[in-house]
């Protein structure tokens, strides 16, 4: 079952790869890696460093123009404040014949023309002041501009002999002097002097922002108020025309600036959406042409009653991006440096492992094909080296397990192949306490007198493994099989304490399960067993060429003689081993039995359960 994410023909195709490809492409990967992390790193430390920058020259430039409007706002209400001193007394009186005339009903055009050039004559110099650095509408109108304001907050328009500038509508197509009467309203309250902007449309598509100062003018006596004085002046002059690509103002849907980027539609309609719900301040990062900039803005403090007018400033960040590129250019420089030597650095180490992996592999066949004798020399200190030494004591370990095999091929029995192996079996004899146990088939000759060869050894075969089961089960081991006849010892090579009480029990077992088997095979067979225990002599003896581990003895020759003497499914013991039962079964003493090989007659036992 293959892991989530990871395609079985992928996993292959990496395995069939070799130890050179794998290294360089784990070299490669981690060189292009740290090249990719450089690049973001330094990618995102650039363009921290220059937004700083960027962010920095953008207050600047927000600082360089309060400071225009401060130094501006200050000269004009100094002059516009005066008006309600001394220099004010003709048009004070103008307002107040006004006042008068409106009062009663009558049209007093002469005293309008009075007021108007009483305020030329005073606001001249302040106008002229401005004049050299502002254009005029294609009419000749100066787009300075100044108002008066009854009372009532109502504008007093200008005669038609007396030029006061901005004619035309502001933005949504209102005139000025409706806007201006609703700006008059504002300035009833308690503030005396109010700032704000508007946007005025002069000629056909020529839209200029105006910085309009509204005063209010009364009586140095009494306090009270005879009117207020609006004087305007376009932003554009405000701003200053050195700065105008990178400061803008915006009001009502309107930058004093024709240049790009305040040009482009993207911009216009990001100011358009991000000031409508009028924020404080904030900021965007966009791109103009195919460059970036940083956008900054910040509101403009205007007077209750003028719409909200933004400073804006566009830095840009077109030497971050070329430097970012540049510095871009020269780490995948660097990197493709440090991939290439590190690609020959990976083959070079890939030569040192792969030569001495192809040795071991060389000498791994040899070893499959069975040349046990090779050695391979050690030449370094490394893991390399610590797998070749580790490859000779492998190579050691097969030769003497080759060498054991060559001891053991003549053993058949599993548990004293393994005593050999761990040598506590010698090779020579040695004299054991054990329990021999014999079986045979009774009545043998008759049962297979008639069976082809094929289904006696058949028969044999199962009966046998059968047999052979129980031994095992009761740590013995087969010594033998005699044709029909199994020997068993208990006891040798390995005692497990109890040798003659587990010798009786597989003898039990071994009538049970033949018992069972007469129920479900075809073969009825029976059978007799005896068991006898002591002193034997065990070892492996044979010719040079074929050993067997088995055991001589006196009690040998008696479990062979009890066998001949049990009858169909019995057991036989001798009194030694009934001596050492755990648990003794049930018994039956037999008659002593004049045995072939024994002066004296024996005492044996019937072993029944």
């Amino acid at each position: 079952m293959s892991e989530p994410g990871f395609k079985r023909g992928e996993g292959e195709s990496l395995l069939r790869l070799g130890v050179r490809a794998k290294l360089t492409l784990v070299i490669a990967s981690v060189v292009g890696a740290v090249v990719a992390g450089t690049l973001q790193v330094t990618r995102q430390s650039v363009e921290a460093a220059y937004a700083s920058q960027a962010e920095t020259q953008a207050r600047a430039q927000f600082e360089f123009f309060g400071k225009l409007q401060q130094a501006r706002l200050q000269e004009v209400r100094r002059r516009t404040s005066a008006l309600s001193g001394e220099r004010g007394v003709r048009i004070r009186s103008s307002l107040l014949r006004l006042a008068e005339a409106a009062a009663a009903n009558e049209k007093d055009d002469e005293g309008l023309e009075l007021l108007y050039q009483n305020a030329a004559d005073e606001l001249q110099s302040l106008v002229s002041s401005e004049a050299p650095a502002v254009p005029s509408d294609e009419d000749g109108t100066p787009t300075v501009f100044y108002r008066l304001l009854n009372a009532k907050g109502e504008v007093l328009p200008p005669p038609s002999g007396i030029n006061a500038g901005l004619k035309g509508t502001v933005e949504g197509g209102e005139t000025l002097e409706r806007k201006l009467r609703l700006l008059g309203a504002t300035m009833q309250g308690a503030e005396e002097q109010g700032v704000g902007y508007l946007t005025w449309m002069g000629a056909p598509g020529r839209t200029s922002l105006q910085e309009v100062v509204v005063t209010r003018i009364g009586d140095p006596h009494d306090g009270q108020v005879l009117g207020s004085v609006v004087v305007g002046f376009p932003l554009i002059a405000a701003a200053g025309r050195a700065t105008e690509n990178s400061v803008a103002v915006w009001i009502e849907g309107a930058t004093d600036s024709r240049q790009s980027p305040w040009t482009d539609p993207e911009v216009a309609r990001f100011f358009k959406s991000k000031l409508a719900d009028s924020p404080a301040n904030g900021e965007r990062r966009m791109e103009v042409g195919s460059k970036p900039y940083l956008f900054a803005f910040r509101r403009l403090a205007a007077s209750a009653g003028f719409p909200p007018a933004y400073l804006l400033s566009a830095v840009s960040m077109t030497e971050a991006a070329s430097r970012q590129r540049e510095l871009g250019a020269r780490i995948a420089a660097f990197g493709a440096m440090g991939l290439a030597l590190g690609v020959a650095i990976s083959l070079l180490v890939a030569h040192g492992l792969t030569v001495p992996v192809n040795r071991l592999a060389a000498a791994t066949k040899d070893i499959l094909e069975g040349r046990f004798d090779i050695r391979l020399p050690v030449k370094s200190r490394d893991e390399i080296g610590e797998l070749t030494s580790s490859f000779n004591e492998m190579a050691e370990g097969l030769a003497l397990k080759e060498k054991y095999h060559h001891v053991l091929n003549p053993v058949a029995d599993k548990q004293v192949a393994s005593e050999l192996m761990s040598g506590r079996v010698t090779l020579g004899g040695e004299t054991r306490d054990i329990s021999v146990l014999f079986c045979d088939i009774r009545g043998f000759t008759a049962l297979t007198e008639r069976m082809p060869p094929q289904e006696v050894i058949a028969m044999l075969n199962e009966h046998m493994t059968a047999l052979t089961r129980g031994v095992h089960a009761h740590h013995g081991v087969v010594d033998k099989f005699v044709g029909d006849l199994i020997m068993a010892i208990f006891g040798a090579p390995k005692s497990y304490g109890e040798d003659a009480d587990l010798a009786a029990r597989c003898a039990l077992s071994m009538i049970e399960e033949r018992g069972r088997l007469n129920t479900t095979s075809k073969y009825k067979i029976e059978m007799g067993i005896g068991v006898a225990s002591g002193l034997a002599v065990a070892g492996c003896m044979g010719s040079a060429d074929r050993l067997n581990y088995t055991v001589l003895g006196e009690r040998v020759n008696l479990a062979s003689r009890l066998c001949s003497k049990a009858g169909r499914m019995e057991v036989v013991i001798d009194s030694t081993t009934r001596d050492r039962l755990r648990d003794p079964p049930q018994i039956e003493p037999l008659e002593p039995l004049v045995l072939k090989g024994f002066a004296d007659p024996v005492c044996a036992f019937k072993l029944l359960g």
